[in-house]
């Protein structure tokens, strides 16, 4: 389901798609007013209000904060349940020049994990320069043990940490769809494969891509099968459809009027829950800020939580 929240209050509103648009309101606790919701994995949604940074499972009401470093970041990520000792932070920006700036925070670390990383050698574009890599809104996806990151124009990146080591690397290069410029690109793993989703001006055109990891090159996918998937600014999810109506198809964190805007690969159209809506574009819709798609979790991976700091 969706979840958003208006920066400026304390309370959570939730809208469900399998029950077509039923919508929820849970209240979350005070000190949580005038945060934004940064990533969700897991049932848990890592929270910042620019300065502090929470774990918040609005499901149990558990909440966990950070004591992190900085303050801003192109991208933010986590690797599994904060409950898990095997949790890893990933925070992605990129400053001026051609370094990009990787850091890492984990519970067998006691110091924050920083590095610079710059583009070597063995990846040079036709003109013979260095790569260059524009770093996107849209957060990391953890897949295979790395984080991997997606830039405006397509090109993928991998970092990950071994033995206290940090690497960075630029593996490919999606293919441009008939040279046509990129307006919004997502990540997200399906079936153990990782997948891009492709968007032009006013979601006009939706590419999706597979990327095979022996080759390292990008093929087109036309259907998802029974699959649907759930993307956003802060978290990309995918799902075997529980029904048949939902196969098939991409859902934004967007609206048309009050109902979740979908595409569907098998008419190439937008369409709307709940309603007869039908476009080719997403002109007429409107984003929902702050917003992230969350698997609901009930219960604690483990009594004992890391030691973080919990509230």
């Amino acid at each position: 389901m969706a979840v958003y929240s208006n920066y400026d209050t304390s309370v959570f509103s939730f809208v469900n798609p399998l029950h077509n648009n039923e919508k929820y309101l849970m209240n979350i606790p005070e000190m949580f007013k005038g945060y934004k919701i940064c990533f969700s994995k897991g049932g848990w949604l890592l929270m910042s209000d620019g300065l502090r940074f929470f774990f918040y499972n609005p499901f149990t009401r558990s909440s966990i904060e950070l004591l992190i470093p900085f303050s801003s970041s192109s991208g933010i990520s986590f690797s599994s349940l904060p409950t898990s000792s095997d949790c890893n932070i990933f925070v992605f920006d990129k400053p001026l020049g051609r370094e990009v700036s990787i850091s890492f925070i984990n519970l067998r670390e006691e110091d924050w994990l920083g590095s610079h990383g710059s583009f070597d050698g063995s990846y040079l574009a036709s003109n013979k320069k260095l790569v260059e890599f524009d770093t996107n809104l849209n957060n990391p996806t953890f897949y295979n043990g790395a984080f991997y990151c997606l830039d405006r124009n397509g090109i993928l990146g991998v970092s990950k940490q071994e033995n206290g080591i940090i690497s960075w690397e630029v593996l490919a290069m999606v293919p441009r769809p008939n040279c046509e410029f990129i307006y919004e690109s997502y990540l997200v793993e399906c079936e153990g494969k990782l997948l891009c989703v492709l968007l032009g001006h006013l979601g006009k055109w939706v590419r999706i891509f597979r990327l095979n990891n022996t080759r390292m090159v990008w093929a087109e996918v036309e259907n998802l099968g029974q699959h649907m998937l759930c993307i956003s600014n802060t978290s990309c999810i995918s799902a075997v459809a529980p029904t048949s109506k939902m196969e098939n198809k991409i859902y934004f964190s967007r609206l048309h009027e009050e109902g979740i805007l979908l595409y569907s690969l098998d008419t190439g159209m937008y369409h709307c829950l709940g309603s007869r809506h039908s476009s080719k574009d997403y002109r007429d819709t409107k984003e929902v800020l702050w917003c992230s798609w969350i698997e609901p979790n009930w219960s604690e991976s483990s009594d004992q939580f890391p030691d973080w700091l919990r509230i």
